[in-house]
């Protein structure tokens, strides 16, 4: 597998992460927000999903153009 193979495809995330993300962007947030994705995220009373895409602000951009699915 090359090194740019990781790059294809949906990124990984926690089962808790993506439900977060599932549940911002089905309030019809502009998901390449990142700061308006977080607000959202806090009042919605997802914590693990706030600190996950702070930490991982690079693998957030990607997902965000490839998509998110369990299993990080």
């Amino acid at each position: 597998m090359a090194a740019e193979d990781k790059f294809d495809g949906p990124v990984k995330v926690p089962a808790d992460v993506l439900e977060g993300l599932e549940a911002v962007r089905r309030s019809g947030a502009h998901m390449v927000e990142q700061t308006h994705v977080l607000v959202l995220a806090k009042r919605m009373g997802y914590r693990r999903t706030i600190l996950w895409v702070e930490e991982h602000s690079d693998e957030y951009a990607r997902g965000v153009s490839h998509g998110f699915e369990t299993g990080g």
